[in-house]
């Protein structure tokens, strides 16, 4: 298992041929910690889909916790944390952090983004705003075809009753927070439970009907007032 700490101390290891000690303190591993999370939701937020594991939340961090991420492919992710934490002491990276970083990078994970998918809540070339139901909104597009491949569908069987958390914190405006928010049901998904916490909506959900299910969640964010509205898409299997 390869923890947190493991891969921010091997970060801080790096950072000495750019002039920063190895010898982390207590405050420096927590923000490691933070920076290591932080870039692995930007790397998800670009479809790109690492076997990791984030922190609870933004004001839990645990550098204890297994990070998910193996030994192949972790010397990548130890060079790009490096390459982010330069930017945290305010110090020029070496050439080769950078070098190795890229490298990494380039080699673990293809930067070619997918095809978006059309919006399923709107009639094709339509470009109206969501209708009074979700059923209305939906019925305009195939519910049999799959959801996206990518790693933000989640899977769920017929029957099956599972948790998931939606990470909004990327969207929100600094010193803002989520004020409100509003879920509507897939035809192939029900919404049992819902619960908003430091930026995530965690919601439990059933798997009613096969086939690409899309819910989406609408967030009103404050002092800002600005309004988030967010596909979700589940992929729902038999049993």
């Amino acid at each position: 298992m390869i923890t947190k700490i493991d891969i921010v101390l091997g970060a801080y290891e790096e950072l000495r041929i750019s002039g920063l000690t190895s010898k982390a303190t207590p405050e420096e591993i927590t923000t490691g910690v933070r920076r290591l999370d932080n870039m692995m939701l930007s790397w998800k937020n670009k479809n790109l889909c690492p076997s990791y594991i984030r922190s609870t939340s933004y004001s839990d961090i645990d550098p204890n916790q297994d990070s998910g991420i193996n030994d192949v492919d972790m010397f990548a992710v130890v060079a790009n944390l490096a390459k982010n934490l330069c930017a945290v002491f305010g110090k020029a990276c070496h050439p080769q952090t950078l070098i190795d970083a890229k490298e990494g990078y380039d080699n673990l994970f293809s930067v070619e983004a997918p095809e978006r998918e059309s919006d399923p809540y709107m009639p094709l070339g339509s470009g109206r705003k969501l209708g009074s139901s979700f059923a209305q909104a939906y019925k305009f597009q195939d519910n049999d075809k799959n959801a996206p491949d990518d790693c933000a569908t989640f899977d769920l069987k017929v029957g099956q009753v599972d948790n998931f958390s939606i990470d909004f914190n990327s969207y929100l405006l600094e010193g803002n927070t989520i004020q409100s928010y509003a879920i509507g049901d897939g035809q192939g998904v029900s919404i049992l439970s819902s619960v908003e916490v430091d930026g995530f909506i965690n919601i439990q959900a059933k798997g009613l009907i096969v086939g690409f299910s899309p819910i989406k969640v609408t967030i009103t964010s404050a002092p800002s007032g600005r309004v988030n509205p967010e596909t979700i898409n589940f992929n729902v299997t038999s049993t």
